[in-house]
């Protein structure tokens, strides 16, 4: 049975997972599924896409670890109804009216919200926890630890909107300004970008590449490399696998002596979009130039890999078809959690 944390006003703040008291919330990382544009009587519909959510976490490699460990985790939902229904999209009726003013952006894909409007809930909303009473906002990140494992990431979840496509949004803390934000229309694989955003408060980088020209070629100036499990940046293509110390350990004995295998940028000065046809294979390995953001001199270990897609952005979609964390991503996740 879920364990109510607060409730007043229409507001619930529920734990959903794991059952029971167990390790507190401060504690351990915090995944909160916050409600956007569902009315009072659709309160139902919502705990059934968080259910929905904490079996695709419990479904997927390695996070299917939880089942039999799942202390290194909190999952909790928030409910506070809204006069309309779904986020405003092109078309809708003047005075559509959500909690947090969503909207889409059908051009890109991208789900907007009022980042004012949902620090405000955060900050609004108590729960009792091992240290006494705190804001919710303070387990989450705001002005406290974003990541690793006793920070968190923040998950705005819309009903499902009438384009199959559906939006979504990916908002890092350096751009918030205050904790990791995903936010995403209830179509397709939708849990695939929270399970991506979990992936990024957890350390990893981004793979896949970005338009503007500062992005064309990496350096060792980018910071994002210092502590980049999943990303390297190599100044020329790499001979051998091995010479990628940081990535020695999820090669076998055979691919740490072997040539290595290079896939150099190919689609000119643009990002590559391209899409396998069929996911990535796990155990396999080759250097894929682009990564980080950046077009050239950065490379990742697979070709295609859920941290490739690109929430927002209107490339490489995250929900439109089941895509896997490669080999190294998993590794590191693994390691952490």
């Amino acid at each position: 049975m879920a364990t109510s944390l607060f409730e007043a006003g229409g507001i619930v703040v529920t734990k959903i997972y794991p059952m029971g008291f167990g390790v507190q919330p401060e504690a351990s990382f915090k995944l909160m599924l916050v409600a956007e544009g569902f009315s009072a009587p659709s309160r139902g519909q919502f705990a059934s896409l968080c259910v929905e959510m904490v079996e695709a976490l419990l479904s997927t490699t390695p996070f299917n670890r939880s089942r039999a460990h799942p202390e290194w985790l909190s999952v909790l939902r928030v409910f506070e109804p809204s006069s309309d229904s779904g986020p405003r999209v092109a078309g809708s009726a003047a005075g559509h009216s959500t909690l947090l003013n969503s909207s889409v952006e059908p051009a890109t894909q991208r789900l907007d919200i009022d980042p004012a409007k949902l620090t405000t809930l955060l900050q609004r909303q108590e729960v009792s926890t091992s240290n006494g009473t705190r804001r919710l906002s303070d387990l989450y990140g705001c002005n406290g630890i974003t990541y690793g494992l006793t920070g968190g990431i923040v998950a705005v979840i819309t009903p499902p909107i009438d384009d199959p496509a559906g939006a979504d949004n990916h908002v890092r803390p350096a751009e918030l300004g205050q904790y990791h934000l995903v936010a995403t229309t209830a179509n397709g694989l939708w849990p695939q970008v929270v399970l991506r955003g979990i992936g990024t408060a957890l350390g990893l980088v981004d793979e896949f590449e970005r338009p503007e020209p500062e992005y064309a070629i990496a350096s060792t100036d980018a910071g994002v490399f210092q502590n980049s499990p999943n990303v390297v940046f190599c100044d020329a293509p790499p001979q051998r696998n091995s010479d990628v110390a940081v990535w020695r350990h999820v090669m076998s004995a055979t691919q740490r002596l072997s040539a290595a295998i290079v896939h150099p940028h190919v689609a000119g000065d643009l990002p590559d979009s391209v899409l396998p046809a069929a996911p990535v294979v796990e155990g396999g390995f080759a250097f894929w130039e682009g990564g980080a953001g950046f077009r050239r001199k950065a490379y990742r270990s697979a070709e295609d890999c859920l941290m490739r897609r690109a929430p927002g952005l209107g490339y490489l979609p995250a929900r439109a078809s089941f895509v896997p964390f490669c080999a190294v991503c998993i590794s590191h996740l693994r390691s952490t959690i």
